[in-house]
């Protein structure tokens, strides 16, 4: 009749049989017809071994820690039985791996622990810094915005933005970070930079115009003072010397042509400068009494080049729309100047009488190709309006790659088709058996066709890279267009 269920603790471990018992006959009791002497058995219920297993968790720096979770096997337990867990982890909140070891215990049951980890990670941060730009003013650019986004609580940096550009061209707004109050070991930052700015100045250098009846001198307008800087203008302290050498002696017209080198300290790179030729114009006796040209310039380019035969201008002429004077009316001939896109660049007007001829050249523009020469013809009873346009240019560019022993030509030639002032950055592949000074050739296309030479040195020449005399004889190029690139910088012209 004994019985037990859980684990007791008695002497061994053990549950004595209590000595509750009957000796029956046919159902009858007859037990007081013995002398009985109980020995009493054993009922004995060990521990049950069972395994409590943790799962590892993570967090990001900063948060508060997840709810840690264990587990018994499938089968562990018995019946309706529930063990309480609790947990322990290492101390600590700096990005790490931590143990975390579930406590559990019950009288029935030996239970073995399987501890697992905690994982925290970065706390991914994003610095923000502000964007700016203006024209070229000889004056540093920087912009002091600058932000952190994401810190934990309780926590802060010093930040302080330092990108500066002064020259034209663009640069990411960098920054200082001081981490005094913050662990950088615990974040994971994103740049997200402004871009700092700044721009090429627009500059209009035009010579002078001026006119006069012909009487043998020449006639001219050299002086510096003869020079106007238009469009932004130079910045202070910087600018250009001239060269004025257009000259007019006989009766006609031509451009008043100029050269300008910038001063110490003004660099190309931060102006877009456009030359505009004034007009040299001698006029006959006639013309000078009674002028009637009106012209403009044409950035880039100069003023178109008129260059009608005065001796098949019919006598008289007056303004347009009239018979008075000698009787021959006067028409008027307009020639507009411009882009493939439309864009007008100049205009060109002057008054001629009926009968008369007209030959206007086009005027030239660096890196453009023109689809009319020169408007000619003759004049008959109306106005003539003309347009001629101007189309970009195109060059070829042409790589040779070359042994530096011995000038042979080791692969064949890299050509390109370029426009002009369009930036080209070529990659030069690999040559079997030899070695590139310079990976890639990069630069902006001139109004011209343009040579360059890479050199390679061949594999086992020269290892300890001694410097070495090259003599360039000829690249059957105009003088400054063809370069030779031998790394490290160096170019030979």
């Amino acid at each position: 009749t004994g019985l037990v269920r859980n684990v007791l603790d008695t002497e061994n471990g053990n549950n004595p049989i209590a000595d509750d018992y009957q000796i029956l006959n046919n159902g009858n009791d007859v037990t007081a017809n013995y002398a009985i002497t109980p020995v009493a058995g054993t009922l004995t219920v060990t521990t049950k071994t069972i395994t409590l297993t943790a799962e590892a968790a993570s967090k990001t720096y900063g948060n508060a820690d997840p709810t840690f979770v264990a587990n018994f096997g499938e089968d562990d337990l018995e019946g309706e039985d529930s063990i309480e867990v609790t947990f322990t982890r290492e101390e600590g909140e700096d990005v790490g791996t931590y143990k975390v070891t579930p406590v559990a215990s019950n009288s029935n049951y030996t239970i073995q622990i399987e501890p697992a980890t905690l994982t925290i990670e970065q706390r991914p941060v994003t610095i923000r810094t502000g964007s700016d730009s203006k024209t070229y003013d000889g004056q540093a650019l920087t912009n002091s915005d600058v932000s952190i986004e994401g810190l934990a609580a309780g926590e802060s940096v010093t930040l302080t933005a330092i990108g500066t550009i002064r020259n034209a061209g663009s640069t990411p707004n960098t920054y200082s970070i001081d981490w005094t109050a913050a662990k950088e070991s615990n974040y994971s930052v994103t740049d997200d930079l402004g871009t700092l700015e700044v721009t090429r100045r627009v500059v209009t250098l035009t010579s002078g115009s001026d006119s006069k009846a012909y009487d043998g001198n020449v006639l001219t307008m050299n002086k510096a003072t003869d020079m106007t800087v238009g469009g932004d203008g130079f910045v202070a302290g910087e600018g250009a010397n001239y060269t004025i050498t257009g000259r007019q002696t006989t009766v006609g017209s031509s451009r008043n042509t100029f050269t300008y080198m910038l001063i110490p300290g003004t660099l190309t790179g931060n102006y877009d400068i456009t030359m505009i030729y004034g007009t040299l114009t001698v006029l006959d006796a006639e013309e000078a009494a009674s002028p009637d040209v009106t012209t403009g310039g044409l950035p880039g380019g100069g003023t178109p080049d008129d260059t009608t035969d005065p001796d098949n201008t019919p006598t008289g002429g007056n303004t347009p729309g009239t018979t008075t004077g000698r009787g021959v009316q006067n028409y008027k001939l307009t020639i507009t100047y411009q882009t493939s896109d439309g864009t007008v660049l100049d205009t060109f007007t002057r008054t001629y009488a009926n009968g008369q001829q007209y030959v206007v050249r086009s005027p030239e523009r660096a890196g453009y190709t023109v689809d009319i020469d020169t408007v000619f013809g003759t004049i008959n009873g109306e106005d003539v309006t003309r347009t001629v346009t101007y189309e970009p240019a195109v060059y070829t560019l042409t790589i040779y790659v070359q042994s530096i022993v011995n000038g042979t030509v080791v692969s064949e030639p890299i050509v390109r088709r370029l426009s002009a002032g369009e930036d080209y950055n070529i990659p030069i592949p690999g040559v079997n058996g030899y070695s590139l000074l310079t990976s890639s050739v990069e630069g902006t296309m001139p109004a011209s066709n343009r040579e360059i030479t890479v050199f390679a040195i061949p594999a086992g020449t020269n290892p300890s890279r001694t410097h070495r005399v090259i003599q360039i004889e000829d690249y059957g190029t105009p003088l400054g267009i063809a370069e030779s690139i031998l790394g490290n910088g160096e170019i030979i012209e």
